[in-house]
């Protein structure tokens, strides 16, 4: 059982939510997988004064939903906690648009490498045409099954090999050594 300080946290962060989602016209319900504590900071000051960032636990999150619709039933705070999946923030306008948040959101923006098991958004495919690679190289090209051939004393790929189309899965390609 949580102790009294804990419980007081709790309780408060349920009424903040509650009141910000009740009382705040405009708001952003944000996703914020793979995003760094670093980049999370550097939102947070770019948006002081201008807009309110709460992040929570799900569970927490779902619990001050269903106590807020419990005493406003009208708020359609049902319809919220049903959209509360995944990593999810809130950002709270109370002096700005919401096109202000997304410009700062949009500045903090970096790119990531992908890893396995995530959902690729682009087309990614690997040209054909010379590599720069030695021959002594060409058994990594055909573990992967790329047809190659060599050409002035390099590997040379003799077609374009796709490698990821939008929606596909990434999975790790490379043999293991």
């Amino acid at each position: 059982m949580p102790n009294a300080e804990k419980l007081a946290k709790k309780g408060a962060y349920f009424k903040k939510l509650v009141d910000l989602c009740i009382n705040t016209p405009n708001a952003l319900l944000v996703n914020v997988n793979h995003v760094g504590s670093t980049q999370m900071q550097d939102i947070r000051m770019e948006l002081r004064g201008r807009a309110i960032v709460l992040m929570g636990k799900n569970t927490m999150i779902r619990k001050a939903l269903a106590i807020g619709h419990e005493e406003n039933p009208e708020a359609g705070l049902d319809k919220l906690r049903a959209a509360i999946l995944g990593n999810l923030g809130f950002i709270f306008a109370t002096n700005c648009t919401l096109d202000d948040i997304r410009t700062a959101i949009r500045k903090y923006r970096l790119p990531a490498a992908a890893k396995a098991g995530q959902t690729s958004s682009v087309e990614l495919t690997l040209p054909g045409g010379p590599t720069g690679m030695e021959p002594s190289n060409i058994t990594f090209f055909q573990s992967l099954n790329i047809a190659t051939k060599i050409v002035k004393g390099q590997i040379e790929l003799v077609a374009d090999f796709p490698m990821l189309k939008p929606g596909q899965a990434f999975q790790q390609m490379l043999p293991s050594c």
